[in-house]
């Protein structure tokens, strides 16, 4: 390291012919250090700009498809809501209009519907209240918002903009649909329903 030089006790001519030179040449390598340096830390903020942009592509690519997905796990809710209010009145429709033995198995088919529509439902929608004081088990449309609402917190996504659900139609006119193809008074004897549908449907055989 160069001695320290008092400025004041060097003349002129050893300031431009020896200070001078000497500082300029050390703030040179200095100047050029640092130059060096900055294009090396350019370099590596350039590279992490490009890693930062491809993962934030590929979330918001990871938005879009969560996002399209809990929406059409809302749809199939949907179609499920309406299916198990039809199909609540499939038992009683077969018991009135086939009331023989052999009306039991559509009975039973039309109740296992029912059933296995509720297990969708709560696969899709969540579960009721469990025992004890547990919270109901989520389904796959809220486990879908969920994990939209994460990725939106790190892409700057909100789901407010998020496409409509199916139209929510009328539950009583469904239901009055229903109703109106159960028959109004009791019909023939299983026999004769049974041989007046054979009858009918043996035109298209």
């Amino acid at each position: 390291m160069p001695r320290k030089v008092d400025v004041e006790d060097l003349s002129l001519r050893q300031i431009s012919d020896e200070l001078l030179p000497r500082d300029a040449a050390q703030i040179q390598a200095v100047a050029a250090e640092a130059l060096s340096r900055g294009e090396r830390a350019l370099h590596i903020t350039e590279d992490f700009a490009r890693e930062h942009y491809k993962d934030e592509a590929a979330l918001a690519q990871l938005y879009e498809v969560v996002d399209r997905l809990r929406i059409a796990a809302k749809d199939v809710q949907n179609y499920v809501d309406r299916s198990l209010l039809l199909t609540h009145g499939f038992v009683p429709i077969i018991e009135s209009t086939y009331p023989c033995h052999g009306g039991n198995q559509a009975v039973s088919l039309a109740h296992s519907l029912h059933l296995s529509l509720g297990r969708v439902k709560e696969s899709v929608g969540g579960g009721g209240p469990t025992s004890g004081h547990l919270p109901p088990t989520p389904g796959a449309a809220d486990l879908l918002a969920d994990t939209e609402r994460t990725i939106g917190s790190v892409t700057g996504n909100a789901p407010d903009g998020l496409q409509p659900m199916l139209e929510e139609k009328d539950e009583q006119d469904e239901e009055n649909v229903l109703m109106s193809m159960a028959p109004a008074a009791p019909v023939a004897p299983c026999l004769a329903s049974v041989r007046h549908e054979k009858r009918r449907f043996s035109r298209f055989l």
